[in-house]
């Protein structure tokens, strides 16, 4: 009896010892990293005209205002575990502190957040909400203004009063990030291979088999269109040749376009397929770096303005160089957006202003010369001036006409001094 209590109370023993084990089984802690930026700018100089009856300005009106601040930020949680058999696990969690839509008419703090499994021999698994693989490896050119703070593409802050939002070479394919799997392989003599595929564009919806359209992405565009099947992938190479370093990709992501509703423009039913392609490429040679890079979206419907065209299509080119001497880099940048067929029409075109003009366009070139200086790790300050030129065609260019009332062609030239510091941590 005596031993029947004994091999019992073991076994009860060894039970609560293998739960807590359990329960203080955390191999992969995490730890805490970010970026936290501030600037100000001044528009000292803003111009434009309009042939549609709307006149001209020579100066900033009194309903604008001539300065401004801005602030943005991520907050990071990150970490990994390396285990005997030699795969490493680990997770990632980023935070924003401007809201994020959900796509489902809601708002989140949360921009990613994935698990990943990596090995050296077989390379990178990636699942949960996240960038589609050609965007995680797509460039832009070299920039004086590094971590897409003040540049002339795809900027955090950006000081602009077009009204035409900014140029990137890192467009977005559907909402934001996708609930999605990708794979990263191994890297062979500098060449590395990056697929990724998401079921649908909805995110922090946990979306399954069954679930309606609506609960999966919210509103698309005008009516419920939504993506399917989006795959996508590049193939990027970083290698030093006779003394020069150099980095190239290119990459595409296309999705199958679904909708519930009909949606027609000029008579045409919007029903293309959009699809996003880029490539980029940057030489460095001592403390000089040039690079550019190109990208095109296609029948993008969640672009600027109404989106209703098939024909959209959007091209961005983004061209720079910098010199550094310690810690200061100087440099200038050169963006420009060539956007077709996706803007609401107020003059020619269709009928109506709530659809848009198949042969609508504008042209938006943003310039910006600039200096930083590090004042220590993680931390400089910047300076810079924007120089933004927009000119278009069926497009009310409000914020450079002084006009709501439409504009057959607008052109306007817009100067702005940017001021700004950054602290990663």
């Amino acid at each position: 009896m005596k031993k029947v209590l004994l091999g019992t109370t073991a076994l009860i023993a060894a039970t609560f010892a293998s739960q807590a084990a359990r329960a203080d089984d955390s191999p992969v802690k995490l730890g805490i990293s970010g970026i936290a930026q501030f600037a100000y700018g001044v528009d000292v100089s803003q111009k434009g005209h309009s042939n549609n009856g709307g006149g001209s300005i020579s100066q900033i009106s009194s309903d604008r205002l001539p300065d401004g601040m801005k602030t943005y930020a991520n907050v990071d949680l990150s970490g990994d575990a390396k285990f005997k058999n030699g795969l490493t696990a680990g997770a990632f969690i980023e935070f924003s502190a401007q809201p994020q839509s959900s796509g489902s008419g809601a708002f989140t703090t949360i921009k990613q957040d994935w698990v990943h499994l990596l090995g050296d021999s077989f390379g990178e698994v990636r699942m949960g909400d996240q960038t589609d693989a050609r965007r995680a490896k797509g460039m832009a050119a070299p920039s004086w203004s590094p971590n897409y703070f003040l540049n002339a593409n795809s900027p955090d802050i950006a000081f602009i009063g077009s009204g035409a939002a900014t140029n990137t070479t890192t467009a977005w394919m559907g909402n934001r990030y996708m609930t999605s799997i990708a794979y990263f392989s191994p890297t062979f003599d500098g060449a590395q291979l990056s697929v990724s595929y998401a079921p649908d564009n909805g995110t922090f919806s946990n979306a399954g088999p069954g679930t309606t359209v609506t609960a999966a992405n919210g509103t698309y565009a005008v009516g419920t269109t939504f993506l399917r099947d989006v795959f996508s992938g590049a193939l990027s190479w970083s290698g030093t040749v006779s003394g020069f370093a150099i980095n190239a990709e290119a990459g595409l992501t296309t999705a199958s376009a679904k909708k519930n509703a009909v949606e027609t423009v000029s008579g045409l039913a919007a029903t293309a397929n959009p699809f996003i392609w880029d490539g980029g490429l940057s030489v460095g040679y001592g403390p000089w770096l040039v690079g550019a890079a190109f990208e095109q979206t296609s029948n993008l419907k969640n672009g600027y303005g109404g989106g209703l065209n098939p024909e959209e299509v959007d091209k961005n080119i983004d061209v720079g160089f910098t010199y550094t001497i310690g810690n200061l880099t100087t440099g200038v940048e050169w963006s420009r957006g060539i956007y077709e067929g996706g803007i609401a029409a107020t003059v020619g075109g269709p009928l109506t202003n709530t659809s848009a003009d198949p042969k609508s366009h504008f042209t938006l070139d943003t310039i910006t010369p600039g200096a930083t200086y590090i004042i220590g790790p993680g931390v400089d300050v910047e300076a810079g001036v924007a120089y933004n030129v927009v000119h278009g065609n069926g497009y009310d260019a409000t914020g450079f006409t002084g006009s709501a009332s439409g504009a057959g062609q607008t052109r306007g030239q817009e100067i702005v001094l940017e001021f700004g510091t950054e602290v990663k941590f």
